[in-house]
């Protein structure tokens, strides 16, 4: 089916007219191209069908009809309801899978679709089991097995889709146990049932039971990849067999470093041991990959708090990723310090800044060094800050000198004037408060005064009642500063003693 598939999609692509194909090649065409989440080869099974067979709507009406109700769910209910389609039960799955779920009785219209039809094909039961686990309702499909054994087309293939799909909703997984066990019983040489069997004794934390599945597996096909790298997870678990799991773990993800289980395994026993550079490190290589596509590592990466290289390399490659503007910087901090990640945010403000410079982020990354005691370095961040708007202004000023020789004309008011909107730093009273209180801290009383009588006398007036409230709890605190800076002696001696 592969081979088809990959010879209807060459064909395609190079522009050709698709050659001739019998009805079932078209089926099978389209069925591997839907797992494959191709929707171009499937609209091209349709177009190719239209024009070799005038009964494509026979053989392919009912896929036609899902296909387009993925698309928008009316035009699944205009197919169902044309005249001339044939009866069939993939059409009645249809038709539960466009109803509202609030309206119908999910267990008894799968009961009527089963009794209402003698024989149930493989795309059917796919359909019916998909619709089951998307509804959370796949515990329907053990209660009523067995009268579906005796319906479906395939029974293993049947008993393997159930079983899976209450695997993928963790619904009766005894039972889903039952079906999987007596699935290795009938194929006892089909790896993937050993495999599934393992993954749901996992879920039911039977892990004996998981291994032992796995060793059979392994039986079949040594070197079969996904029983490695399950059984390499399940014993990075254990403490004592943790490092011989990190051995062949580390293994399995330089094969392939695009295999997320074997890395989230990897990680998970390198975190257990204290080896987080190691674990950044595999992340990383993991990300760098396909670096707009797995950047969801980013926030795993940072919990676990990068330094030195390794925190630079991530943020280079986030670099490639966001770019250069500032604005997509900040929100990204913003949502790190809503996610519970304040020091994260704080290590890609300071890479932008060091790269780019920030502006509209700059009160942001001041507020975190405040957070965290780092008055120090929020003095002498504030203070460049201030210094940029003194050059800004001196150039400002030496610019208007030079216009004003240029033109005797121009008035004072026309070159000299510098509103405070134009300054690369603009603070709110909050910023000027920290700053003060943080000058307090550092001892530096003079300074914390004299920056708090500023905000005292010099305050704007409020624009509205919110706006006076926040005023008068910010004189409040600028008060006790101003008083503190006064008489030192007077500063609580408590270790934990903050001022704001």
């Amino acid at each position: 089916m592969r081979e088809l598939y990959e010879r209807f999609r060459r064909e395609i692509m190079s522009g050709e007219q698709p050659d001739f194909y019998d009805r079932d090649e078209l089926l099978d065409i389209y069925d591997y191209a839907q797992d494959e989440g191709d929707v171009m080869v499937q609209m091209w099974v349709f177009l190719t069908a239209a024009r070799q067979y005038p009964d494509a709507d026979r053989f392919l009406g009912e896929r036609m009809a899902f296909f387009m109700s993925y698309i928008d769910s009316r035009a699944g209910t205009d197919m169902l309801d044309r005249k001339t389609r044939e009866d069939s039960p993939l059409w009645d799955v249809l038709s539960l899978s466009i109803a509202d779920p609030a309206t119908v009785d999910i267990e008894s219209e799968v009961k009527r679709i089963i009794d209402r039809h003698t024989h149930l094909d493989s795309e059917t039961i796919i359909k019916l089991v998909d619709y089951l686990r998307n509804q959370k309702c796949t515990a329907i499909l053990g209660r009523n097995i067995d009268i579906l054994k005796k319906k479906a087309d395939d029974l293993n293939g049947l008993e393997f889709e159930v079983a899976a799909a209450m695997l993928d909703t963790e619904e009766d997984l005894d039972r889903a146990a039952e079906i999987a066990d007596k699935l290795t019983e009938s194929e006892p040489f089909n790896i993937d049932n050993w495999l599934l069997l393992a993954k749901i004794e996992i879920a039911r934390n039977n892990l004996t039971a998981a291994l032992a599945a796995i060793d059979y597996a392994r039986a079949i096909d040594p070197d079969f990849r996904p029983a490695k790298v399950l059984s390499a997870t399940i014993l990075v678990a254990r403490a004592e067999t943790r490092p011989s799991a990190l051995e062949q773990l580390t293994a399995l993800f330089d094969e392939d470093p695009s295999d997320t289980l074997a890395l989230n395994a990897l990680v998970h026993g390198l975190k257990e041991e204290g080896r987080t550079d190691q674990a950044c490190r595999a992340y990383l290589q993991y990300w760098q990959l396909q670096p707009t596509d797995n950047a969801v590592v980013f926030h795993d990466i940072m919990q676990l708090h990068p330094t030195g290289d390794m925190l630079t390399k991530v943020m280079d490659l986030l670099m490639q990723i966001q770019g250069r503007n500032e604005d997509a910087w900040v929100s990204l901090a913003t949502r790190l310090i809503d996610e519970g990640m304040p020091r994260a945010a704080i290590d890609i403000l300071e890479y932008y800044h060091n790269a780019e410079g920030l502006h509209r982020g700059m009160e942001l990354l001041l507020a975190l060094y405040y957070r965290f005691d780092r008055w120090s370095d929020f003095c002498t961040l504030f203070s460049l800050c201030c210094h940029a708007n003194d050059l800004f202004i001196t150039m400002q000023s030496a610019l208007a000198d030079k216009d004003k020789d240029d033109n005797p004309d121009l008035r004072p008011s026309d070159t000299q004037a510098v509103e405070a909107s134009d300054l690369p730093f603009r603070f709110s009273l909050t910023t000027l408060l920290m700053y003060a209180a943080s000058q307090l801290m550092l001892r530096q009383y003079d300074t914390a005064k004299s920056v708090a009588e500023t905000i005292l006398q010099n305050h704007p007036d409020p624009s509205d009642f919110d706006d006076r409230i926040r005023l008068e709890g910010i004189l409040q605190i600028a008060a006790k500063i101003r008083d503190y800076a006064t008489t030192p002696s007077s500063i609580p001696s408590a270790p934990d003693f903050r001022v704001l």
